[in-house]
């Protein structure tokens, strides 16, 4: 299943993307993973939150991100919970979302097959996302 925190620069989304991965700590029987564009919350997150730098995987597509994400499930059976954070600056911000309708349908395919919850935080206004983002936004 995806979910989606939709909003603009500042509006405190990778705050509530690090407290919703530390606090799922105790609540997820599984794994949990933190996938950012860097390392600058390594210290934030639990001990117990496996961070992810996608760039040093040179991660910079769509096509890319869900290659990782095959990647990790294949590799591990136990994750429950997939954070992201910064998601278009990991696959290029060049890309807009009204392209990735196709992504988010296999994507959330893909997840639901092996149950994992994966929520992903989104720059941008939500009256310009479109329907298909917008439905899984929380």
């Amino acid at each position: 299943m995806i979910q989606v925190i939709l909003g603009g620069k500042g509006s405190g989304k990778t705050l509530k993307l690090i407290d919703m991965a530390n606090t799922s700590v105790s609540e997820e029987r599984g794994n949990i993973f933190y996938i950012d564009h860097n390392n600058r919350h390594m210290y934030d997150l639990k001990r117990e939150i496996r961070l992810v730098n996608a760039a040093e995987f040179a991660i910079d597509t769509p096509e890319g991100f869900y290659g990782l994400l095959c990647g990790m499930l294949s590799a591990n059976f136990d994750i429950t919970l997939i954070v992201v954070d910064g998601f278009l600056k990991i696959i290029d911000s060049a890309i807009k979302p009204a392209d990735l309708e196709g992504f988010f349908n296999k994507t959330d395919k893909l997840l639901n097959e092996h149950n994992v919850r994966m929520v992903i935080g989104i720059s941008g206004d939500p009256a310009d996302m479109p329907e298909f983002v917008t439905r899984y936004a929380i």
